[in-house]
């Protein structure tokens, strides 16, 4: 007589009874059932300088462990192993959502903000000019314009930069649906295995 095969996994205990179900769908079968909890405990670590007594918490623990068994010799015994590693297979990682991957726009309202400096800056040259050389407002419509045109020529790539943006936002977008897709049928297979178990068992 083969050996049987033997597992043994730690629960939440909310999840005990999903988990044992789920479990005998691929023909495992419940032998044991332990819960295992502790308190927290206060560890005294010692006293500093003022006296002042310090302490660990060392928090305590609350879990089912189950213990299952299957038998080598059981009907369908291959095709249950097979649908069970077919349903617990990895879910493909869904890349297009981690931090940094969405292309990022290129901002706008700094151009704006530096163009209507830019209008404002001349704005006031030439109301210094007429108002018969107010020297304070020909110097800061010159300093305006200055930064103005500085801010634009740095900015002279914006155009670019911005064709840029939208074909990488088209290629995200592409490898987004692309993920998302293999996700959803990576999990309709997990469904159809788990279906196909139980009809077996």
């Amino acid at each position: 007589m083969a050996m049987k095969d033997i597992k043994s996994i730690e629960v939440e205990p909310a999840e005990e009874e999903t988990i044992i179900q789920l479990w005998m769908s691929f023909g495992w079968e419940l032998k044991n059932n332990q819960r295992v909890k502790t308190q927290d405990v206060q560890k005294f670590k010692g006293q500093d300088r003022n006296d002042y007594e310090n302490y660990e918490i060392i928090r305590g623990v609350d879990f089912i462990k189950l213990t299952f068994e299957r038998d080598p010799e059981r009907k369908n015994y291959a095709e249950l192993k097979e649908l069970e590693e077919q349903y617990y297979a990895p879910l493909p990682t869904l890349h297009t959502s981690e931090p940094g991957s969405r292309p990022t726009k290129p901002g706008i309202i700094s151009l704006i903000f530096i163009i209507v400096g830019l209008i404002f800056g001349v704005f006031r040259l030439v109301n210094g000019i007429v108002l018969g050389g107010n020297l304070w407002l020909i110097i800061s419509g010159i300093v305006l314009i200055v930064l103005g045109v500085r801010g634009i020529l740095r900015r002279r790539s914006f155009p670019s930069r911005l064709k840029y943006w939208k074909t990488a936002y088209e290629v995200y977008q592409t490898n987004h649906a692309a993920e998302e897709n293999a996700i959803y049928e990576a999990k309709e297979k997990r469904a159809n295995a788990l279906q196909k178990a139980r009809s077996l068992v």
